[in-house]
């Protein structure tokens, strides 16, 4: 049963856990670059409580992400090891400091899989497919969504708020098709899916903020929708 399995295989090793600390570190220095005062001044007291509380909400966004797609690997019979770019740290940073913090970039990592073979039999055995690896980034990217839609009520707490916005930010930002990365294996597994996610993504993260959960699924639903069909009409096929 998934239960059991989830229980005796779902944990993250000691490297992994360094890794996403690190890297939500860094996301919260992202995050806070802008939150250490105006112009020449410069409130150092701020802006450390600022990159604590922002490095925080990173590695609970972070967490719940690859979470997400853990669990959906655990389903399908797959061993998962989390990984980073140090290019693609290296660029975020670069691009915050370019743009002062008004522009920036996330790169939150990604998941390897590789099958576990005595756990998968069939067509699928020996290893996943692109569209395997999108389902499984799927899983991360409605993770985040989950929780910025639980959550979105309260956003009117400004600590609530910062978790709505880290959530947002990470799923939006793993749908960007950089090689490795969540956005990649969606694009080129499934482009009808990625479409879909795309739009439902940016409608209902601007809506959830702005209008409402409900405003939110029904805007994500029906631009997803379009895109979905506007790749479907056109027979763009990528896989």
């Amino acid at each position: 049963m998934l239960s059991r399995r989830l229980k005796r295989e779902f944990h993250f090793s000691s490297t992994e856990v360094y890794l996403m600390l690190g890297v939500a570190l860094l996301t919260g220095l992202i995050l806070s670059f802008r939150m250490w005062g105006e112009g020449q001044s410069v409130d150092v007291n701020l802006g450390i409580e600022s990159l604590i509380l922002m490095s925080i909400m990173s590695i609970i966004a972070i967490f719940v992400h690859f979470a997400g797609e853990k669990i959906y690997a655990i389903w399908k019979g797959m061993e998962t090891k989390y990984q980073v770019s140090i290019w693609g740290i290296g660029i975020s940073l670069f691009v915050t400091v370019m743009f002062n913090g008004f522009f920036f970039i996330l790169a939150p990592g990604w998941l390897s899989a590789k099958t576990k073979q005595k756990a998968r039999i069939g067509k699928w055995r020996y290893r996943p497919y692109y569209r395997e690896y999108g389902y499984m980034a799927n899983y991360g990217i409605f993770s985040n969504l989950l929780i910025a839609a639980i959550f979105g009520a309260f956003i009117a707490n400004p600590i609530i708020d910062k978790l709505v916005k880290a959530n947002l930010l990470i799923a939006a930002f793993s749908l960007i098709p950089a090689p490795k990365y969540d956005g990649f294996h969606m694009f080129f597994g499934d482009f009808g899916g990625y479409a879909f996610m795309v739009g439902f993504t940016a409608a209902f993260a601007f809506t959830l903020y702005y209008v409402g959960f409900w405003y939110g699924l029904l805007a994500g639903l029906i631009l997803g929708l379009v895109g979905f069909f506007f790749v479907f009409n056109k027979g763009w096929n990528v896989n």
